[in-house]
């Protein structure tokens, strides 16, 4: 579990460049200076490394402002079922607030930044920010969505079009928050945290990953991803190339 090491500077909200990204909405005055003060400092965790454990509780709430995670499960015999992976932006550990503890655990994909706030003050949200309240149930409820499609790509499509979509689906968030570059995305997930996620074998992985190479549709570099031809690739994956919804952010 990772340990709650406040950093000696932290970036104001005001400031905060994921607030500038149009994918996010715009917060009033007076949202903005209360998520200043429901913010109580920011922490780096490295890869590897457990944010939030299944069966805990914790106190504090968390945004990614840098860096990637994953929500997963530990099975009885051992394995691990990646639920949704969470990038800059994504809001985690409300789910502590409405169950008491944890269902599930959250772990650091990469080097990652978090905004860290108190958990004692998000009843605030809801008694004095209406906006704010319906941000938080957006939020909830478009997570509970990702892993509806992710339930339903896993049971009922071939792996070729699952791991397009995976690939797709963070084609386009990455998009969202100007992380592509020349058709070009990170890529830190190994062929174990594919086959965690899409419930396959390393070894179907490795297949389909190279047919997907071999097909020109994708390249792959080290931790580099490039997306070659994106239309051939969504219609591939069953998905549409508009830009993803305005979201709030916290």
């Amino acid at each position: 579990m990772a340990r709650l090491e406040p950093m000696s500077t932290t970036t104001p909200c005001q400031r905060c460049a994921l607030r500038a990204l149009p994918i996010y909405r715009r917060l009033n005055e007076a949202e903005l200076a209360f998520v200043e003060k429901f913010k109580i400092g920011e922490m780096e965790v490295q890869a590897g490394s457990d944010i939030l454990l299944a069966g805990t509780h914790s106190a504090h709430l968390f945004t990614i402002y840098d860096g990637w995670c994953f929500r997963y499960d530990l099975m009885e015999d051992g394995g691990r079922q990646i639920l949704s992976l969470l990038l800059p932006g994504d809001f985690i550990g409300l789910q502590t607030e409405m169950l008491g503890t944890m269902q599930h655990s959250v772990q650091s994909l990469t080097d990652v930044r978090l905004c860290v706030f108190s958990r004692e003050r998000i009843w605030t949200i809801f008694e004095r920010f209406p906006q704010l309240s319906f941000d938080l149930t957006w939020a909830a409820a478009c997570g509970e969505r990702t892993v509806e499609v992710a339930l339903a790509n896993v049971g009922r499509r071939p792996s070729f079009e699952r791991l397009a979509a995976l690939v797709m689906h963070l084609y386009r968030q990455l998009e969202g928050l100007r992380l592509v570059k020349d058709g070009t995305i990170l890529w830190p997930l190994t062929q174990q945290h594919i086959a965690d996620l899409l419930g396959l074998s390393t070894v179907h992985v490795n297949r389909v990953l190279r047919r997907l190479i071999n097909s020109g549709l994708i390249r792959l570099d080290g931790r580099r991803l490039t997306v070659v031809d994106p239309g051939a690739l969504a219609e591939i994956a069953g998905v549409d190339l508009e830009k993803p919804l305005r979201r709030p952010l916290i």
